[in-house]
């Protein structure tokens, strides 16, 4: 219970892709940078851009287009957090299926 209030706190989830599914993001939280942007460019995404300061160091990759986008965000360091995910995406209609999946 404790991982799963972390995953959403963490996650901040508008809805979830098609293709990525929460044990596909609990995956990618693990990953490091070449393996997630690996990852990412198979499931369609391109680079965004690359944050780096004293308290965050992470990769965006974004897919998507005419008004409909995908984020999907990999970061090593996530303030006092370590493999920090972040996945959203302006289709509110996938939203109900990552409520079912994270209740199962």
């Amino acid at each position: 219970m404790k991982k799963l209030l972390l995953l959403l706190l963490f996650i901040p989830l508008v809805a979830i892709g098609q293709s990525i599914s929460v044990s596909n993001i609990l995956k990618v939280a693990k990953m490091d940078r070449e393996s997630f942007e690996i990852y990412a460019m198979d499931k369609g995404f391109v680079f965004h851009k690359v944050e780096e300061d004293e308290y965050i160091k992470g990769l965006e990759m974004i897919k998507g287009g005419n008004g409909s986008y995908e984020y999907l965000s990999n970061y090593s360091k996530f303030y006092l957090y370590k493999h920090s995910t972040n996945y959203q995406t302006s289709n509110t209609k996938r939203l109900s299926n990552i409520y079912k999946e994270v209740k199962h």
